[in-house]
């Protein structure tokens, strides 16, 4: 907000439309899901993503990769393409996260509102509702998805 402030401009005069399309990056996921602390790393590329769990440390290694619309699980050596319709988590979570994004950067299907110097997305989508918020730089702070009871927290983000 300071540096909003010395250069004369706000928050809401940003042009939502223009900020970057999240379609590389990467960043590190704390979740909070239902009452359950995780820690992961996420890169998303075109048409991949991926999440690798690196806490709680029995789980570290654990990756969860979306390609192409197939999701696959390795652990361990061990690789296993997924139904997701059948595994809540998948489905809400992984699938949710990605194609919550997608609909976020679709801009004329949602109106960002202003809240604290972040930009604010709420929707509902396929995967329940979400509200996603994003820096003046359109860099990705947090995700919650209400329906499973879980809290995304974005950080070292980089595009």
């Amino acid at each position: 907000m300071l540096i909003l402030s010395l250069c004369g401009c706000s928050i809401a005069d940003i042009d939502i439309k223009n900020l970057p399309l999240i379609k590389h990056f990467e960043c590190d996921l704390s979740v909070n899901a239902d009452g359950k602390e995780y820690y992961c790393r996420f890169r998303r590329d075109d048409n991949r993503a991926e999440i690798s769990v690196t806490q709680p440390e029995m789980i570290n290694g654990l990756t969860l990769t979306y390609e192409s619309d197939v999701y696959s699980v390795s652990f361990k050596g061990v690789t296993v393409t997924l139904d997701d319709s059948r595994n809540r988590y998948v489905k809400y979570f992984a699938d949710g996260f990605i194609k919550n994004l997608e609909q976020t950067f679709s801009p004329e299907n949602l109106t960002p509102s202003y809240e604290n110097g972040r930009i604010i997305y709420s929707g509902s989508g396929e995967y329940g509702d979400f509200i996603i918020a994003f820096d003046a730089d359109g860099k990705l702070l947090s995700m919650e998805i209400p329906d499973i009871n879980t809290v995304i927290t974005v950080e070292n983000f980089k595009f």
